[in-house]
């Protein structure tokens, strides 16, 4: 039996220990490394060891009893989420790292969110009981509040009297147990795949206590299986190049084999694989043959990306947790432009969430990001693998703009031998929801590809809005006519002629600006409680009551990010460091300030080399352009709003 198990927790948690613990308690290395004094097996990356955090998704194998196990220790800080994000997609379980002293924080719970998205079958441990001074009853009893669901001790697992208690929070089982054809066994494994309980253990790993004993109940109910006959399957879970510059497109293998010199498909790619490697941490093992269950490594792909799946497409994920800010990347004199570009296109091959960005026009670099840890850490990366000592510009905000109402918008694209036209019908969605696609023409007006063509042109690229450029959102984009020619339209034709149709749109709709939000948990002591609440008042935000904890105050509060970017360290000072926070980019609201930001972007809609609202038509066998409002007028195609 082959599985792949994540281990998640909130930073600080101990969840790196727990893994090291894990590891020797499976006689899988000898010694235990520490986080603290830099020896963690997992954590090898030299920035990690720095710093003391987890900052790359990493794997190791180990044997347990009858089962093959790939371990994968993800990043714990919130800077670093999408690559716990990518990790979690792969796993078939998971086990959830709470520090006991300090209960659920806001970080876990949306990795808990995570879980559920994923439908990862999950498994609690409480860490750090030596160093809890509370009633741990009570730590469960919020906990089980927090995550929304019935905690219950793995020692308690094979109690009779558990059954009735699986059966309430499972409406699965219910026809069973009345029908006594439930076991108790059954019960406890459809709960876990279900996530409607959680199994919890408890103990600490720092000092190796309780971590065999629930480890053996996971083992016991954690069942996988895979199909090792069938077709080769799987998706692109990681990237790396290696010291000598090869890159390695790790996969998830669902069904089926790969061996060395196979030749499959990897998205839209024909690979021919030169190796397979077998990861432990920072060494590996190559290997002739990988098998459905296991992670491996494969050299000889030249163009793979995150998600591109065996036997060609990609998996489609919308991304959690989405960079709310952007930095100019500045390179030394001595280092060219072209260098500075081509080192960061490779690490956005392998952190696809930094969404690099040349600007030629202005000579510019840039890349999105969570925080400014991710920052420090990336200025590290670059300086030791490519000797370029990099700094960054202060970093701004992300918006997003979306509309009021509806809107109807039209494109023509016709330079010489070229030929598309294409309505759209453009409305207000809900805030946080995305884009929809839609399509109401007939089935006699466009080939299917065509049709995909004006699909991908909508969702595969960021359609920038008129206000200051920021990517269109929480929007309904319905496609409602659309006309090609058969022998002079191509794909890139429909593309063109969406997109202007878009931007023709949004210059006759109310457009708004979006902000991204924090939602903020701050623990302070009592006597600080009124600076905190006029603070979150000048801070644009809004909170809820104070909850009393021991003689502290839990406060939650959303504010936008744009103003809280600084406030960390003025938290502190007035606390003077007996205050804490955790906060999490939650989502989208309406921009408190948007006047104010749009005239600072100096953004002109009409000079964007990239969308215009103009169409082209032909006439004299030669293209002209027509502005967006009085090409209107000349579609060919009946107007329909």
């Amino acid at each position: 039996m082959k599985k792949t198990i994540g281990i998640l927790a909130h930073v600080d948690a101990g969840k790196t220990t727990f893994s090291e613990q894990l590891l020797v308690a499976t006689e899988s290395i000898k010694m235990k490394g520490r986080v603290d004094e830099k020896t963690a097996f997992l954590d090898y990356h030299s920035v990690e060891r720095e710093r003391g955090i987890t900052v790359f998704s990493d794997e190791t194998t180990f044997t347990y009893r009858d089962a093959k196990y790939y371990l994968i220790d993800t990043p714990g800080h919130l800077d670093f989420s999408p690559e716990m994000e990518r990790s979690i997609q792969m796993l078939d379980y998971a086990i959830l790292i709470i520090s006991a002293p300090d209960g659920v924080q806001g970080h876990t719970e949306s990795i808990w969110e995570l879980l559920q998205q994923y439908h990862i079958p999950t498994f609690i441990f409480f860490n750090k009981m030596d160093q809890l001074h509370a009633d741990f009853e009570t730590v469960c009893t919020e906990a089980s509040s927090r995550l929304q669901r019935p905690l219950i001790s793995y020692e308690q697992a094979f109690n009779d009297d558990i059954v009735e208690q699986l059966v309430e929070a499972n409406e699965a089982l219910i026809e069973a147990f009345f029908n006594d054809t439930l076991s108790l066994h059954d019960a406890v494994r459809q709960s876990i795949q279900h996530q409607s309980t959680l199994f919890y253990g408890s103990g600490s790993a720092l000092h190796d206590e309780g971590i065999l004993p629930f480890f053996d109940f996971f083992h016991t109910n954690s069942p996988t299986s895979y199909d090792e006959e069938g077709e080769a399957t799987g998706f692109v879970y990681k990237i790396r190049y290696d010291e000598q510059g090869q890159k390695n497109t790790f996969i998830k293998l669902q069904s089926g084999s790969l061996a060395v010199r196979d030749e499959v498909i990897i998205g839209d790619e024909r690979v021919k694989i030169t190796q397979l490697r077998s990861y432990r941490g920072a060494g590996f093992q190559p290997v002739q043959r990988a098998e459905a269950g296991e992670l491996v490594a494969l050299l000889g792909a030249r163009d793979t990306s995150v998600y591109d799946c065996l036997q060609g497409g990609r998996k489609q994920v919308e991304a959690t947790f989405i960079p709310t800010l952007r930095a100019r990347v500045i390179g030394p004199e001595t280092t060219s432009q072209h260098e500075l570009v081509k080192v960061f296109r490779r690490l956005d091959e392998e952190d696809d969430s930094l969404q690099v960005l040349w600007e030629r026009e202005s000579a510019e670099l840039y890349i999105h990001i969570l925080g400014p840890i991710q920052l420090e850490t990336l200025q590290q990366t670059v300086r030791e693998r490519f000797q370029i000592s990099i700094s960054f510009g202060e970093p701004i905000v992300l918006y997003r703009e979306t509309i009021e109402g509806s809107t109807v918008g039209y494109g023509h694209f016709e330079p010489l031998r070229h030929y598309a036209e294409v309505h759209v019908r453009i409305k207000q969605a809900p805030l946080n929801s995305g884009i929809e696609v839609r399509d109401e023409t007939h089935p006699n007006d466009m080939t299917s590809g065509n049709r995909t063509e004006i699909r991908n042109a909508l969702l595969k690229k960021p359609i920038h809005s008129i206000l200051t450029g920021a990517p269109l959102a929480d929007v309904s984009i319905t496609c409602i006519a659309g006309r090609g020619h058969n022998e002079h339209s191509s794909p890139g034709d429909f593309r063109q002629a969406t997109w202007r149709a878009v931007r023709q749109g949004l210059e006759k709709a109310k457009v708004r600006l979006l902000e991204p939000m924090y939602t903020i948990q701050f623990t302070i002591p009592e006597q600080h409680i009124g600076k905190l609440m006029t603070d979150i008042q000048q801070l644009h935000g809004t909170c809820e009551a104070p909850i009393q904890r021991g003689t502290s105050l839990i406060i939650k509060a959303v504010v936008p990010v744009a103003c809280f970017l600084r406030y960390p360290e003025q938290f502190y000072s007035f606390t003077k460091g007996l205050g804490s926070l955790r906060f999490n980019v939650t989502h989208f609201d309406y921009c408190h300030n948007e006047q104010e930001v749009v005239e600072a972007s100096h953004y002109d809609a009409n000079a964007d080399p990239h969308f215009t609202s103009s169409s082209i038509f032909c006439a004299k066998g030669a293209g002209y352009s027509v502005s967006g409002m009085e090409a209107e007028a000349m579609m060919h195609i009946e107007k329909a709003e």
